[in-house]
Order: structure tokens, then sequence, then C-alpha cells
């Protein structure tokens, strides 16, 4: 049985692993769903039983030059680039609108993109529909980063992490409830009052007064109370952290992202919240 929790950094000093878990066998990639989430400054890839659904393989990093992250984690662990029976991938960068269907354009989505973030990179412009919210999520990757996913993973299905957040909603959250989301040194949050989504956005953050203050800012300005809206968290944060204890003090409602119902997690798995990974792990409703 082997299994790891780093924070250390490699050969390449910009990378740097949190995250190494994998079992006894090594996985058939023929018979294998790779899952791969990539945001600013971070990267991570799973692989899951495409049979049973159980994952058995991961991998996380964090780098400071996110378009060389991907080429140094293939570096690292050649077994990702074999050839899988299915890919699954998460964007999750920040640049990203939501229109309402019935006015949407894939032309005014990528002006609307441009007026907010600015035109000053090459990116690629990407889309999904959610019907549920009638609404296309419109957003950018990285042209860089975009061309060499799509060289390295031909048949590579896409999704933004908002979008796999919104699809693997069950309604038993809630009518106000607040998906949040935490990388190292920022966050993102998914604002739904009364069953009808308000807000999608990424912070950065230093401390959880950082958290607090734009949690509280929300709640006032779309009329919410601390008291009745539901607090769902996934990602890098522990029950055990100040963080989780300062939300808990100003919300009265506060939970864990639990991972899909299909999703089962080898033994390897067992010495980490599930959480921390369950933004990756919703691609598996997404490919479904």
């Amino acid at each position: 049985m082997f299994f790891v929790y780093y924070c250390s950094l490699l050969k390449n000093q910009n990378l740097k692993q949190l995250f190494n878990i994998s079992g006894n066998i090594s996985p058939d990639p023929a018979e294998s769903i790779l899952m791969l989430e990539l945001g600013e400054q971070y990267c991570c890839m799973a692989v899951m039983n495409r049979n049973g659904h159980e994952a058995e393989r991961l991998v996380y990093y964090e780098g400071t030059n996110e378009e060389q992250l991907l080429d140094n984690i293939m570096a690292e662990h050649q077994e990702f680039k074999n050839h899988y029976a299915e890919v699954l991938i998460n964007y999750s960068f920040p640049q990203s609108v939501m229109a309402p269907s019935k006015f949407y354009t894939y032309e005014d989505g990528r002006k609307m993109l441009q007026l907010i973030y600015g035109n000053e990179k090459e990116v690629a412009v990407l889309s999904e529909h959610l019907p549920e919210y009638q609404a296309y999520n419109v957003y950018e990757v990285p042209k860089k980063i975009h061309s060499r996913v799509s060289m390295q993973f031909h048949s590579g299905k896409y999704w933004h992490n908002y979008s796999s957040v919104l699809k693997g909603m069950s309604g038993s959250e809630g009518a106000n409830v607040f998906m949040i989301d935490f990388k190292t040194g920022q966050f993102s949050v998914i604002v739904i009052k009364e069953q009808q989504l308000q807000l999608v956005q990424t912070f950065a953050y230093a401390e959880p007064a950082d958290v607090l203050y734009y949690l509280l800012k929300i709640c006032h300005s779309f009329s919410m109370s601390p008291q009745t809206v539901l607090l769902v968290l996934s990602g890098l944060i522990d029950k055990q952290s100040a963080l989780y204890r300062d939300l808990y003090n100003y919300f009265v409602y506060v939970s864990f992202k639990r991972n899909p119902d299909s999703i089962k997690l080898s033994y390897s798995f067992a010495k980490y919240p599930s959480h921390f990974f369950s933004s990756l792990f919703n691609l598996a409703i997404c490919g479904s």
C-alpha cells in the first residue's frame, strides 16, 4: 500500500506536490477514466475504474506558471500519457460570465468576457448550456493551455468548474445555498437564492477574515441571512482549521460537499477528507 500527502518541492522548483495517492494495483488505462482539473496555478489528475467508478490514483500539484504545470506533471508521471477509455476535463479559470439563454450568442459572450476581463492574453473561449438555470456559462481558458490539453487528450470532454458544480446539484441542498470551493489562496462561490442562480465568482484571500468579509457582503447584497443560508464547502478546507471555525461561528448551517453517489474511493483515499477532491469528482456526473 502506498499513499502520501506532500507539500514538498520537486526537481522543478516551481512545482509543488500536495497529494500523491495510489494503491497496490496499477489501473488499466483501457478500462479507466482519466479526470483532469486545471486552474490558475494548480492541477489535479485522477484515474477512476470505468466499471466500478472507483478512484484509484490521484496527484495534485501547484505551480507558479500554469502554462508549464501540465507539462511538468506529465514529465513526473508518465502513466498519465496513456490512452484512457475516457478523458474528462474540468477547467477552473475564473474568467467566466453567465449569459441568459434567450439573449445568448457566442460573439456576444466573447465580447462580455473582453469587457469584464480585458483582451490582453490569447485565450480560447468555450461555453456550456445550463438549461436548468436558463443560462450559458461562457468562459476563457489560456490558449496555450487549451491547445496543450487538446493535443494530449484528443477525445477529451470539457466543462468549466462552475458548470460541473451546478450540474451536480440535486436540490437537496435547499433553496438558499452557497457552494464554496477552496484552493490555495482563492475560493469560488456559487450563490443560489430561492432556487435561482444569483452569482458565480472567484475571490482571492490571504486569511479567514477575507473569506468572511466576502461571504457576509454577498449575504447583504442579495438580502440573504447568515442565519438561514446553507454553506456547502469543498476543496482545501479542514474541519479543524481556523477558517472552518470562523465560518461556523457566523453561519448556522455549514456542511461539506458529498461526492456523487456513483463515486467510490479506494482504501488509499481513507486518510483524506473526501470533500478535498469533490470538484474533480463532479465530472463523474457530467460524463455520465
